[in-house]
């Protein structure tokens, strides 16, 4: 089976990018010098072989549909849609799944990443669900009512992950790629240095910037 359309869903409201998001597309926010969603275009150029070579090995394996996952810190649970597996040597046999949940109530530390391998099958699934309570309708919905039916696995991901789901994930993946850009990560890493000493001080006594 070979796979053969990818999918972006960029369509989600961008709540927690407000007010930008009123006048930018969170999807269109720079990362230093390009929209976010060029990167994601560029990964999928790029990956034909090294990327979806091997999931395309995983898919046959196990003949279902594949998720990415990765741990994250119990704060920041609450950002991500978070699964129930069981683990089967080096992946993960879905239970359950559920979309930003409390992170008290989590039933895992497993987020998903936005890296799926479907069959046809998923449209079926996503025309059975209802929105969400902001009115969104929920991919991880439709995997829900997915796994009550076939098997879904999950595997975990190596190496640096980010994102820009959020005001602090963005300004973490802006600074990250900034310190490997070629035109100004020099500049900007001695601009992080020279600011370092600032850290150390009481944010409540920082003056406000100009």
């Amino acid at each position: 089976m070979k796979i053969r359309k990818a999918v972006i869903p960029a369509a989600g409201h961008g709540s927690r990018m407000l007010p930008a998001t009123k006048a930018l597309p969170k999807e269109m926010m720079p990362i230093v010098d390009k929209p976010a969603i060029q990167y994601i275009i560029e990964e999928l150029v790029v990956s034909e072989r090294p990327c979806i070579g091997q999931m395309i090995d995983h898919y046959n394996r196990y003949g279902s549909s594949i998720l990415a996952v990765k741990e994250v810190p119990q704060e920041r649970i609450s950002s991500y849609g978070v699964i129930k597996a069981k683990r089967i040597n080096d992946v993960y046999l879905v239970e359950g799944l559920v979309e930003k949940p409390d992170p008290a109530k989590a039933p895992s530390n497993l987020a998903t990443l936005g890296r799926y391998i479907f069959g046809p099958e998923i449209f079926d699934f996503l025309e059975q669900i209802e929105p969400a309570e902001n009115g969104e309708y929920q991919l991880t919905d439709a995997i829900e009512l997915m796994i009550q039916s076939q098997a879904v696995y999950a595997c975990a991901i190596e190496g640096e992950w980010h994102t820009v789901g959020d005001l602090l994930s963005y300004l973490k993946t802006s600074v990250a790629f900034s310190l490997n850009h070629p035109a100004i990560a020099k500049d900007f890493r001695k601009y992080l240095k020279e600011l370092a000493p600032q850290l150390e001080e009481d944010p409540s006594s920082e003056k406000k910037p100009l």
